[in-house]
């Protein structure tokens, strides 16, 4: 039993003890939210960057659809698949709108540039 849940159970904590921790756990979890922002940030700043994001996208599938007929599970598959990619698309343009535009530009200009698709 967690230490909070202890304390309650005693009695001994205090409303203003259980704000503090409160706001204790929203400030990391703020601070590790701008970490993983900073950091996005710097992945999209370089060609290679957004190529390897735009290159996990692709096989998450967010770019193509993920209705597969009569076959349930393999939509449901890749529905999950699409869904996890779609969330990293949300971050990738919450960091940096529009980037999503370069980064396919930039995939096709490579594609014409190799001969090849790695979809």
């Amino acid at each position: 039993m967690g230490d909070m849940a202890a304390d309650l159970l005693r009695g001994s904590t205090s409303f203003e003890d259980e704000e503090e921790e409160l706001q204790e756990r929203e400030k990391r979890a703020s601070l590790a939210e701008l970490w993983d922002q900073e950091n996005l940030e710097f992945v999209l700043a370089d060609p290679k960057g957004r190529a390897v994001i735009h290159r996990i996208l692709s096989k998450c599938g967010v770019f193509t659809a993920s209705f597969q007929g009569e076959n349930t599970h393999t939509t449901a598959w890749l529905e999950g698949r699409r869904s996890i990619g779609s969330e990293i698309l949300l971050d990738v343009l919450t960091v940096q709108r529009n980037v999503d535009i370069l980064m396919r530009n930039e995939d096709e200009d490579r594609q014409r540039q190799i001969g090849a698709r790695y979809d």
